[in-house]
This record gives C-alpha cells, structure tokens and sequence, in this order.
C-alpha cells in the first residue's frame, strides 16, 4: 500500500451538520448507525452491549460535529453468558469488524483490510474522557487479524489485538494481576513526545481452537487527554513476541475499533448496576509519507 501521507479524520466526521443518536438496551438489539464523511469515508457508531442483558437501563452514543459522548447506564443488569466479565463495548469503526461482518468505506490514506506488511507508518491521535461512577473498564482499541480479508469469524494462528489508553484499576487484560513484559515506544502523551512503558499482556491461544489475544496497556493509564498512539509500530513488534511472529506481516488487518469495555464493580455480573461513559474529543489517524 503506497501513500502520500495525510491525516484520515474519523471523529467528528467532516461536514457532519446533525446530530446522530444510536442507543440499544441489551444484546442482540442491533443499533448501529453509518455516518459518512464528506471527504469520501465513512464510520459506523455501535453502542454494542453485546453481552448485556435484562434489567433496565441502556448503552447510547451521540455523534455531534464536536465529538461522540457515550453513556452506559443499567440497573438490574445481567451478562448473557455470565463467564464472560465484560458486559459490553460501545465503539467506533472504520474498516471491517469480522464479528457481524460490519464494514465502512475507506479512505486512500488508509485502505482496510491491509495486510500488516504492507501498511503504512500509521499513528492514532486520541483526544478523549473516560469516567466509571459505578463500575470499572477500559478505553480501548480492538484490532482483529485474520488469514483473509472479509472473514466472518477468527480462529488459531490469528489475532485479536488490543491497545489500552485507560483501565480502571484491578481492572486488567484477560484477568491477568501483572503483564507478561514491558516495552517502551515512542508515544506523545498530552503533546509531550517521550518513550512510554506499554504492559504486554498474552494469551497464546485463548483456548483450544482459539485465537492470540495480546494487549498492550499503557503506564500509567490515562483518563483524560491526548495520545498519539504507533499503531503500526504496535502491529509489527508482534514479530518478536510470539513464537509464530514471523507469520504476522501476511495476515490482513481488517479495521480499526475504538471504545469502552465496561462491567461492574462486582463478580459475576449478575443484577448489577454500571454507570460509565467517555468522551472522543477527537480521533484520527496520521498517516506518514511512504515511498
């Protein structure tokens, strides 16, 4: 993938005039909304509280031309499959989500899926809130990468990548009390550039017949802010840190998803009350010059 290098805008999309609102109360409600850009690429803004059900209460996101603000409110809520902690992930998309095989138009700057070899120098700037009242989670990206393009489920020898800018405290990567390593890279927090410690937490595989989890969580975590984050950089690093890396460069990733996981204070969440939510201020993507 060949690029002249620009800035890809994803959050508030240019030229948006109206608010749009997308709200769901439990899983199985699909809710999600498209919102297109007016320079050619679109998102779509999924409230997702894919494993939350009964009680009352609802997971809602408002896309303005000054932001997205996202609330998740429930009372008497209960997970769908109660091994799972995680009740939900209200996000933001763009690319390809293989879990419901949802899909956006993108833009030249940066065409997803791409395989990991061939994609550009690309860094995410995040300018965002993130606030737990009742509850505990993360803000997070969630990439997938899968042998193709446009698969609809994900399997062994691929990957579900996570990069966490903020968690609530006791609040960690697949349970884990402690990362397996820590690397350093080069992050601009709050405009400040430096060399950032990132937790590297890794489940290889998650279980039988599973894909590669890995995390990667930034000390210490933010709550508010801005981060440029080294996507790509993040991306390749996993050559050296699995014992199957050099198989990395040729899987495709497929989009890039940002959002909140949320759960409760309390274990299993079983009626239990979660009130959280977060701010983009801005979000996008700067993608540099290739040759």
């Amino acid at each position: 993938m060949k690029s002249l290098g620009g800035y890809l805008n994803l959050v508030p999309p240019s030229g948006l005039r109206d608010c749009v609102a997308a709200s769901s109360t439990k899983a199985g409600e699909p809710s999600w909304v498209t919102v297109k850009d007016s320079e050619g690429h679109s998102v779509v803004v999924d409230p997702n509280p894919w494993n939350t059900w009964e009680g009352s209460g609802s997971s809602s996101a408002k896309l303005c031309s000054d932001g997205l603000n996202v609330v998740v409110s429930y009372s008497e809520a209960t997970a769908a499959r109660p091994p799972e902690t995680v009740l939900g992930y209200p996000e933001v998309i763009y690319g390809y989500k293989p879990w419901g095989s949802l899909s956006t138009s993108t833009s030249p700057l940066l065409q997803l899926p791409a395989k990991v070899g061939q994609l550009p120098q690309a860094i995410a700037y995040v300018d965002y809130l993130v606030e737990f009242s009742n509850g505990r989670g993360n803000l997070a990206f969630d990439l997938w990468l899968t042998r193709g393009p446009g698969q609809r489920s994900v399997g062994p020898r691929e990957l579900e990548v996570m990069i966490w800018l903020y968690r609530s405290p006791g609040f960690n990567p697949m349970g884990y009390q402690s990362p397996n390593l820590t690397l350093g890279l080069p992050t601009v927090v709050n405009g400040r550039p430096g060399v950032v410690n990132w937790g590297v937490y890794i489940a290889d595989p998650m279980g039988p017949g599973r894909w590669t989890y890995v995390a990667f969580a930034m000390e210490p975590p933010l709550a508010s802010g801005s981060v440029l984050v080294p996507l790509t950089l993040m991306l390749r690093s996993l050559r050296e840190l699995l014992s199957w890396g050099s198989e990395v460069m040729d899987l495709y990733l497929n989009g890039l998803e940002l959002g909140m996981e949320y759960t409760s204070l309390t274990w299993p969440p079983t009626k239990v009350s979660v009130l959280a939510r977060y701010r983009l201020n801005s979000y996008g993507v700067l993608v540099l010059p290739q040759d």
